[in-house]
């Protein structure tokens, strides 16, 4: 059982309850054996046997909220201090105007939910908080578990507002920047910096991977209308490219690589032929083998004709 704060408390104190009532009821048992139903006291026996390993679970998340909370506490104090010398930069700051589809998303989580924050939120900005990652994680037992949550500046992330959270390789005390929605708090983008600047997350086959981890691959094409915003990364910007290991199915290894320039193209010929066909596709044979690198991405060819392909110049970080 995957617990959050609320249904930790109430599933401690309906235990908490049951456990009285099983003391009290073979306290009774003991002391007038007569007056207590036998078939309900055995019940209670086969309760208090299954009992510990939800006690115990209990105890270990109790356990880590304290520690979170306390680590909440510590760091707030700190950001407080900063806050006070340098100024509410990294505070809750208007970002930007919402995109269509995050507008979208929003219509249908109010027609899903009914809730009007999210009605609310189609009309508002989104905003942006910086600071310091806190986190939850999600310890326990088989019997009883806390769901993962994270803390910027006191901005609480879980999988109600982000759901990919469990998919975030994010690490404690990393500098975190959350772009959020302010009266739902939907969580629209959250990413890390390094040297002041952003810390883009993409994943990359296990032979392209490959390519890149030594240096063979030195351009990275993205067609256009990605889940990344490609036209917003910057030189000097970062890019940690994951490699999705399909045998494993899971994320491996990683590499990070700083942003040397993005350039737009209209098409794959002419991406391939201004940026050099090597760069881009080392592993292919000639340039038509280039060309059609990408054609198993089922989507890449409509989107590439609709909006183009963007090559980003990449070199690992040493």
């Amino acid at each position: 059982m995957r617990l959050n704060l609320k249904t930790l408390i109430l599933v401690t104190v309906v235990s908490l309850l049951a456990l009285i009532l099983i003391v009290a009821v073979l306290i009774q048992a003991t002391v007038d054996p007569v007056s207590v139903d036998q078939d309900f006291a055995e019940v209670l026996l086969r309760l208090l046997f299954y009992s510990p390993p939800i006690l115990i679970g209990l105890f270990i998340s109790w356990g880590a909220v304290i520690r979170y909370n306390n680590k909440i506490r510590g760091v707030a104090a700190n950001e407080r201090v900063e806050s006070y010398l340098t100024g509410a930069g990294k505070e809750k700051i208007l970002q930007r105007e919402l995109a269509v589809w995050e507008q979208y998303t929003l219509e249908q989580k109010y027609k899903q939910t009914g809730d009007r924050l999210y009605d609310l939120d189609r009309r508002a900005p989104v905003f942006r908080i910086q600071g310091q990652l806190v986190q939850l994680e999600p310890v326990g037992n088989k019997s009883i578990k806390m769901k993962e949550e994270w803390s910027v500046r006191g901005f609480k992330l879980n999988e109600n507002n982000l759901p990919d959270i469990q998919y975030k390789t994010f690490r404690e005390g990393e500098e975190l920047v959350v772009e959020f929605s302010p009266f739902s708090k939907y969580v629209w983008d959250v990413f890390k910096l390094k040297n002041g600047r952003r810390v883009w997350l993409m994943n990359l086959s296990e032979d392209s991977f490959n390519l890149l981890y030594t240096e063979a691959t030195k351009v990275i094409p993205r067609a256009a209308f990605s889940t990344h915003r490609i036209e917003e990364i910057e030189v000097g910007d970062y890019i940690t490219f994951s490699c999705l290991n399909i045998a494993v199915r899971g994320i491996s290894r990683s590499v990070d690589v700083e942003v040397k320039y993005v350039r737009h193209y209209s098409s794959m010929k002419d991406l391939l032929t201004s940026e050099g066909w090597q760069n881009a596709f080392p592993q292919a044979k000639s340039f038509e083998g280039a060309l059609t690198a990408l054609d198993w991405v089922k989507t890449y060819p409509d989107r590439i004709e609709k909006g183009g392909i963007y090559a980003i110049g990449v070199e690992l970080t040493k």
